[in-house]
């Protein structure tokens, strides 16, 4: 499980092949979706769901996944990325402004 992503500021996203990217997992969808549904028609749009839009693959066609990797690259994987953001310099303009009210 990870909580980050390109669009929190991530400089690399990586997923393994069952992976899924997605807000709610598909039982929970098909749960808010589905509410007078079959338990056939639940299925179908379970299945639907993981292939359309929860697979790593997917986020990858759209640019939300860097790779797709297997999990006994991780290490590796993670070992190349942090040497390439080794000597990463990063250049604030100004105070960055947090969505915390001052208390």
């Amino acid at each position: 499980m990870a909580l980050n992503s390109k669009a929190l500021g991530a400089d690399f996203v990586f997923a393994w092949p069952t992976a899924e990217i997605s807000v709610m997992g598909p039982s929970g969808a098909a749960v808010i979706v589905n509410q007078n549904s079959s338990p056939e028609e639940t299925e179908s749009f379970i299945h639907h769901y993981k292939r359309n839009h929860v697979s790593p693959f997917n986020a990858t066609d759209k640019g939300l996944v860097d790779d797709i990797i297997n999990p006994d690259e991780t290490r590796e994987k993670l070992i190349q990325s942090f040497s390439l953001l080794n000597c990463k310099r990063t250049e604030t303009v100004g105070k960055k402004n947090h969505g915390n009210i001052p208390l």
